[in-house]
């Protein structure tokens, strides 16, 4: 009986063998096609979902489903999906796919004959898709339903006979914007338009306009679509940036360029329904740190309860000279051992280092301009969606060269800086974590990973505390 089982269990010990052997092994090219779920959302009613499996090489799906888990729809090459905020729509990318692309680079296809992203429109309810060729950009408004904004490229003629002396879209001159009712298919169309914002919780669209040499002119532009009425916010041709509108689309800010003989040189503008528009800063102003002047790069943000305004500002480039040229101009890296910053991490971020903004606000109030950002910070954050009274900041720059050595977590100071007077207060020094701030604004959090605990600092009475029992 013994010889029978050990024989039986070497039979078993030789079959598992073989089928090891007989496996295929795992290579480089499976892995790359394994997905994963790279983008997911639900809708405000609960009843769909929408995520996109994406292998690491190969063409991405996007997949639409219910919440009981039955497939709607598969979309190759779908992306950037959202879902209007009644719950019937879903408006996404579909990108050309890989595969395409790929043959028409290799026969030099040149690129206005690549192939254009669509817009995908799902109805949830019918399970239709509608798709707009050639799309540019597509917006969806947060807290409303029922309408969607979008640009897209015009489809040129391909007869060379006929001559077309109008004036062309283009990456300066903008192109359509659309604005559509997903209920009726209703459609608005405003031209050569090179920026749009839709209001977060009402029914408002500002958009900034080159005019289409007739009848509709240059400029910024305030749209209500509840009321079907058009305003004219600043009419005139120049450069105008970083359109912004508070959450209900009573309140408007952007920079604009109309009389500089300087280029780029921008004022914040200001517009509502009872002062109309107003120039609230400009490079003049005495708050503005000298040789500094207000970005481009930045971004305008209003305060959510409190009559604020927030932008960018940096220090002044050098022009550039334009009397010689870039293959005249000799490029020489300078390295020196004791680089607070790594040669390489400089160079590798060199051209978003440029683009650096600083945090600068605005008191809607009385004007006053406060600079609440320098060099000295390496991150900063609002408080309270910039109602409370200080903005948090930190630096890792007096440890540039001990991070260099022992990594993450890195070394920070906390600040806390004065919203209204721009000074600023240390807190906490030398902690290796990054500071975040609670939702409701009265507390800092953080995570010691040296003692493995959580960590809070109460604002109001400047007190920090640790919540959690470090590990021993």
């Amino acid at each position: 009986m013994k010889k029978i089982t050990s024989f039986i269990i070497l039979v078993f010990i030789g079959i598992s063998l073989i089928a090891q052997n007989n496996k295929k092994p795992l290579t480089f090219d499976d892995i790359i096609k394994w997905n994963r779920i790279s983008e997911k959302i639900i809708s405000n009613d609960g009843n769909t979902i929408v995520y996109k499996s994406e292998p690491w090489k190969g063409n991405p799906v996007l997949k639409i489903a219910n919440n009981t888990g039955n497939e709607l729809k598969s979309i190759i090459s779908g992306t950037n999906a959202c879902i209007t905020s009644d719950s019937k729509y879903i408006a996404f990318t579909i990108k050309p796919k890989l595969e395409v692309l790929r043959e028409l680079k290799l026969k030099k296809t040149k690129k206005e004959n690549m192939p254009k992203n669509k817009l995908g429109i799902f109805n949830i309810q019918n399970s239709t898709i509608d798709t707009i060729n050639n799309l540019k950009s597509y917006k969806l408004p947060k807290n409303w339903s029922a309408w969607i904004a979008y640009q897209y490229e015009k489809e040129h003629s391909k007869d060379t006979s006929k001559k077309d002396l109008g004036k062309k879209e283009s990456e300066d001159n903008g192109s359509i914007l659309t604005l559509k009712n997903l209920d009726t298919n209703n459609k608005i169309d405003f031209p050569f338009v090179t920026d749009y914002i839709l209001a977060e919780n009402k029914e408002i669209l500002a958009f900034i306009t080159t005019g289409d040499d007739k009848d509709f002119k240059a400029g910024v532009y305030y749209y209500n679509l509840k009321k079907n009425s058009q305003k004219e916010i600043i009419i005139a041709k120049g450069q105008y940036k970083q359109l912004s509108l508070n959450t209900i689309g009573d309140k408007l800010a952007f920079l604009a360029d109309t009389i500089s003989d300087k280029k780029d040189s921008y004022s914040l503008y200001y517009w509502n329904n009872t002062s109309g528009i107003q120039e609230i800063a400009n490079n003049a102003n005495e708050n503005i740190k000298e040789n500094w002047e207000i970005s481009e790069n930045g971004n305008i943000k209003f305060s959510k309860k409190t009559n604020r305004l927030f932008f960018g500002t940096a220090p002044i480039k050098p022009e550039k000279d334009t009397t010689i040229l870039d293959g005249e101009i000799p490029k020489l890296d300078i390295w020196h051992w004791n680089e607070s910053v790594l040669h390489s991490q400089q160079l590798y971020s060199r051209e978003k280092d440029l683009k650096k903004t600083f945090l600068t606000v605005c008191n809607l109030n009385n004007k006053k301009i406060v600079q609440l950002e320098t060099p000295k910070y390496t991150g900063i954050s609002l408080i309270n969606e910039g109602d409370a009274d200080y903005v948090l900041a930190y630096t890792n720059l007096p440890y540039s060269v001990q991070i260099m050595w022992e990594g993450y977590p890195y070394h920070n100071d906390f600040y806390l800086i004065n919203i209204k007077t721009g000074k600023s207060e240390l807190i906490k020094k030398d902690c290796r974590a990054t500071p975040n701030v609670s939702p409701n604004g009265k507390y800092l959090y953080w995570y010691s990973a040296i003692d493995t605990s959580w960590n809070t600092f109460n604002i109001n009475d400047k007190k920090e505390y640790k919540i959690t029992t470090p590990n021993t």
